[in-house]
């Protein structure tokens, strides 16, 4: 859907499964998804029309993100074979730039592992995921060093597994929102600040996406109400 400031217009892609969007500018937006055939793709808007490409690498069985850092550095992240995929373009191309395989745990039978988010802080990517099996689950983090992805420790996060959303402040600082809870993480020099949302009526289910604008951090989140009735939260922290 796009929001041409008098009202929503639809644009349809028959047999994309799912995907995201990413806007530079009006006439520079991406949209990259799976697709039933198993191939992947990904498509340009320069404010007239949409051209498509494939997605490298076989393409992802599924995107969950798409972020833009410029014309020239967009990403997107998903899954492949059951393991982390990512996807880079850097103005002329495509290029698979995935993290390494993750290893199940001994023993797990039915293990899949992909990547939910990437986000930014600065120049440098940062991008979350989940591992899951039969009884086994883990969250994962990763930073991008300009060639490859290296896997960073998560903060000791009180309620389920891994994060729901990476982000920056308007302090340059790296934040995670947690999955299951009202908690936020917040990067430091010594390691991770744990910050606690306010409580809202119910019971927080956790923080979907979060962002930056005017020099506040804003975050969306969801809580749970009596008999599995649900209301969005919207959070604006203070300025700085």
């Amino acid at each position: 859907m796009h929001w041409d400031g008098d009202g929503w217009q639809t644009h349809s892609f028959p047999g994309s499964t799912r995907g995201d969007v990413a806007a530079v500018a009006d006439d520079d937006v991406w949209f990259a998804s799976g697709t039933a055939d198993g191939t992947g793709v990904a498509r340009h808007y320069d404010g007239t029309s949409w051209r498509t490409t494939q997605l490298p690498g076989a393409g992802p069985d599924s995107i969950a993100n798409v972020e833009a850092h410029g014309s020239n550095d967009i990403w997107a992240v998903g899954t492949r074979d059951d393991q982390p995929y990512a996807a880079h373009w850097n103005g002329t191309r495509w290029r698979v730039l995935s993290p390494g395989a993750v290893t199940p745990p001994p023993g797990e039978d039915e293990f899949s592992a992909w990547l939910s988010d990437v986000g930014f802080v600065g120049d440098t990517a940062w991008a979350i995921g989940v591992a899951t099996g039969d009884d086994s689950a883990q969250g994962m983090l990763y930073r991008f060093n300009g060639e490859t992805w290296t896997r960073k420790k998560l903060p000791a996060m009180e309620v389920g597994v891994g994060a729901s959303d990476v982000g920056t402040g308007p302090n340059g600082k790296l934040w995670l929102s947690s999955r299951d809870s009202n908690l936020m993480y917040r990067k430091t020099a010594d390691g991770w600040a744990k910050v606690a949302l306010p409580e809202q009526p119910g019971t927080a289910t956790g923080i979907e996406a979060s962002g930056t604008t005017g020099g506040r951090t804003w975050a969306v989140g969801t809580a749970e109400l009596d008999d599995f009735e649900y209301h969005g939260v919207i959070y604006r922290g203070i300025a700085g």
